[in-house]
């Protein structure tokens, strides 16, 4: 694939994701009731489910720190990977200090599956937040999930 072709793919799936995914998500998704994120929506954006999947309050929140740490620092970003790291901390992990895979819309446990994957978004999410707001308190939770995650997976 020669570079013109390549130069014309980067510009297209960034004006697709800045254009009109991100613009979507953050319209419809962003739960300002409760924190967090509404992920299943239908094309028009209209919530068809208030449970939120853990891995996808992780997804959600890197996704926007990402941005803001690569793309723009645009404070609606910071606020949104806030929101999704602070409803991820508040309400994503059960006592023993593992984490649920789904929740209701307020927070409360409905299961909680070791798929892994909410731990993996969870760390993703802090450590993309650490380097994008400069906070090292969730560098120090990004790690101490990665730890807990590989202890956990090793049992």
């Amino acid at each position: 694939m020669g570079l013109q072709r390549l130069s014309h793919l980067r510009r297209t799936y960034r004006e697709g994701l800045l254009n009109d995914v991100v613009p979507f998500w953050s319209k419809n998704a962003v739960d300002s009731e409760f924190g967090g994120f509404l992920t299943c929506l239908d094309r028009q954006g209209r919530v068809i489910d208030t449970d939120k999947a853990i891995w996808l309050q992780g997804r959600m929140s890197w996704l926007y720190a990402t941005l803001y740490s690569e793309v723009e620092p645009r404070q609606d970003w910071m606020l949104q990977a806030r929101s999704g790291a602070n409803f991820l901390r508040e309400h994503g992990f059960d006592h023993d200090g593992r984490m649920f895979f789904h929740v209701t819309r307020e927070g409360r446990p409905i299961r909680k599956r070791r798929y892994f994957f909410s731990e993996c978004f969870t760390v993703m999410a802090y450590a993309a937040l650490a380097r994008a707001d400069h906070d090292s308190d969730w560098a120090v939770r990004a790690r101490e999930q990665g730890c807990l995650s590989h202890t956990i997976s090793a049992k």
